[in-house]
């Protein structure tokens, strides 16, 4: 692969497999679906995505039914409650460790219950009935009836940990895939068990940029992610402190919570991807970002359903367009790094210019729209071909071909304030 096909591909391309991603969409079925579908969510071919299910089939990890009119596979989330207890028996905690730590969940837990009145989340979420309470006390509890449950989750499996503690010693031989009959919490399947588990392992381990992914508060109540960036691996670069990505999950039907932030303590930039009842008017989810002076929303969609490919259309959609369209769109300093590869004649017609329209992008339709106005605007006289698709010259895009002058051989030309 040469380095200009290579840079022609977008992240998750980059970091992952075809495998990979079957495997991704196959552990994350929320209902059983086709070889099709899985192979459409994967975006790969039809015959290797079925060879890779067969093989997920063979070792335990999905089921296959052949019940209806198309085959179908679903995973199965009994296993996967398993793995997270292996993981935490393996994680070097002691077994007094995540007793204490089950003990002050359930304590939590009965909190809840006096200061509310309620024995249960969805107890807690009828209270909403209320008319008296304000918009942010009904903001508190739906955050205080997901956490709830996602308490009564992680008591399962620790509870389960604790109890077949010596069985789930490294020692232990492996169970074979077809006996999975003891006592696993959550009988039913509980596709929330190892989640985070699957997100860090699939998406923010992979991710170059990415120094360290964490369990917050802990791999044992693991209540959201946290992803530390290394700002010299940024493009363009900040620091001297990090920046973090954190990600909270919930795997609910009919449709999955979710909020996932980037925040810069650098430059005050945030931004944030939301699948939550915030802002209804804005669709089922949204992206909002805020820097000193400017803050916005608006409504978007997805191109996929697997959490772990949403994800990585998220990583990608900040590292490649928010990050540089956004966060640095009133930044004059970074505008300077990349002038000294502009003639100077056109320097200032060119900053006032893209300073002016980076403040109209507002969503993945409009960028498009203001990459070809950047096409004709500023008359990009190719001396190499092929020449490149208009889709992506956004002014991060621009910027990347500005400085990269001498590879291409072009000149500027019809720049006007």
């Amino acid at each position: 692969m040469t380095e200009d096909e290579s840079n022609s591909k977008g992240l998750i391309e980059r970091q992952t497999t075809g495998e990979d991603r079957v495997r991704m969409a196959a552990r994350q079925l929320s209902e059983p679906r086709t070889v099709n579908w899985i192979a459409s969510e994967a975006d790969w071919s039809h015959e290797p995505t079925k060879r890779v299910l067969e093989r997920l089939v063979d070792d335990g990890i999905l089921h296959r039914d052949e019940t209806g009119t198309h085959t179908t596979y679903y995973p199965d989330y009994r296993r996967q409650a398993m793995q997270e207890a292996m993981r935490l028996r393996d994680s070097g905690h002691t077994v007094e460790e995540l007793t204490d730590r089950l003990a002050e969940m359930k304590t939590q837990i009965r909190d809840w219950e006096d200061v509310f009145g309620v024995e249960s989340p969805n107890q807690l979420r009828g209270t909403l009935a209320d008319e008296s309470l304000d918009a942010d006390e009904e903001d508190h509890r739906r955050e205080v009836a997901r956490e709830w449950e996602h308490l009564q989750r992680r008591i399962r499996i620790v509870g389960f940990a604790i109890r077949e503690w010596d069985f789930l010693a490294p020692t232990t031989e492996p169970v074979e895939a077809n006996s999975w009959r003891m006592s696993v919490p959550h009988p039913g399947g509980d596709p929330n068990a190892n989640l985070y588990g699957q997100l860090k392992r699939d998406v923010l381990d992979r991710v170059p940029q990415i120094s360290t992914v964490e369990f917050v508060p802990d791999d044992i109540e693991a209540k959201q992610l946290r992803a530390m960036f290394d700002p010299t691996r940024l493009d363009p670069p900040t620091g001297p402190e990090s920046p973090e990505l954190t990600v909270k999950w919930y795997r609910q039907d009919p449709d999955d919570w979710f909020r996932i932030n980037y925040t810069d303590p650098n430059t005050g930039f945030h931004a944030g991807w939301h699948q939550d009842e915030d802002h209804p008017d804005l669709g089922q989810a949204h992206f909002q970002y805020s820097t000193d002076d400017t803050e916005d929303r608006w409504g978007i969609t997805f191109e996929h359903e697997t959490p772990s490919l949403i994800l990585w259309e998220i990583v990608e959609e900040l590292l490649k367009d928010v990050r540089p369209t956004y966060q640095y769109a009133n930044d004059e300093s970074w505008l300077s790094v990349h002038l000294e590869t502009v003639p100077i004649n056109t320097r200032g017609p060119l900053v006032r210019y893209l300073q002016d329209k980076r403040k109209t992008l507002k969503t993945s339709r409009s960028v498009q729209r203001e990459a070809r106005t950047y096409d004709q605007k500023l008359a990009v006289n190719w001396q190499r071909t092929p020449r490149l698709s208009p889709g992506i010259l956004t002014i991060a895009g621009l910027f990347r071909c500005v400085s990269e002058r001498d590879r291409y051989q072009y000149s500027w030309s019809g720049i006007s304030a």
